[in-house]
C-alpha cells in the first residue's frame, strides 16, 4: 500500500513526524502541500493542526480529496474554514486558470497557487497573450534549458509532456502531439513546430 504523498493524510502521526524531523534539521521554512483528505475532508483540520504543531510554516491545500485526483470541481470552502483554525499561512489551490480567478478565490487565505494551468502556458501569470512565433521561441528556449540541465537525451525526454501542453489549441494539435511524443533532439522540435 502506498504510504507517501497524499496518502500520508491517512497516517497523521507519520506525516507530523516527517515535518518535525525536516523542520528540526533545517533553518529554512518548511511548507507542506496537502489535499482536503483521502476520501473526504473529515480530518482536514485535525491533520493540518498536527502539521502546524510539528513545525510546518506554511500550508498549501488543494481543494480535492486524493480519491478525486483531478476530477470534479475543487472545493475551496474547507480551505477557508481551515484558515480560520490555523496560525500559519494557508494557500489555496485547485482549478485556477488565471491570476484574476486566483484573486477572486483568495478571500481570507494568504495566497493562491496556480498549478496545471501553467503547464505549456507560462503567460498565465500575466495578462499577455503571445502570438504563435513567441510561443515557438519560448518552447525552444525551454527545450534548451532542459537540455542544459538534464543533457540532450534526457532533456528532450523530459520536455515531451511540456510540448504536449504547449501545443494545446494549435491547428492540427493532435497530429503535432503524435509527432512530439517521440522527440529526442532539439532539431526535431524545430522541424515539427517550425513549419
Amino acid at each position: 500500500m502506498k504510504e507517501d504523498g497524499s496518502a500520508l493524510i491517512k497516517n497523521p502521526e507519520l506525516a507530523a513526524e516527517i515535518v518535525y524531523q525536516v523542520s528540526k534539521n533545517t533553518k529554512l521554512p518548511v511548507s507542506v502541500k496537502i489535499r482536503l483528505g483521502w476520501e473526504n475532508r473529515n480530518n482536514l483540520i485535525e491533520f493540518a493542526k498536527g502539521l502546524q504543531a510539528a513545525g510546518a510554516s506554511r500550508l498549501t491545500v488543494h481543494g480535492r480529496t486524493a480519491k478525486q485526483a483531478y476530477t470534479g470541481v475543487a472545493d475551496w470552502e474547507p480551505i477557508y474554514e481551515l484558515k480560520r483554525e490555523l496560525k500559519i499561512p494557508v494557500i489555496g489551490n485547485g482549478d485556477l486558470k488565471s491570476m484574476a480567478e486566483g484573486f477572486e478565490k483568495v478571500q481570507n487565505l494568504d495566497g493562491f497557487m496556480i498549478g496545471r494551468a501553467a503547464l505549456g502556458n507560462p503567460w498565465v501569470f500575466t495578462n499577455y497573450v503571445p502570438d504563435r512565433q513567441e510561443r515557438y521561441e519560448t518552447i525552444l528556449k525551454h527545450c534548451r534549458y532542459s537540455q542544459e540541465f538534464y543533457g540532450e537525451k534526457w532533456g528532450m525526454i523530459a520536455m515531451r509532456k511540456h510540448l504536449l501542453s504547449y501545443t494545446k489549441g494549435w491547428p492540427q494539435a493532435r497530429l503535432l502531439r503524435v509527432s512530439l511524443q517521440g522527440i529526442e533532439r532539439l532539431e526535431q522540435v524545430e522541424e515539427i513546430l517550425g513549419k
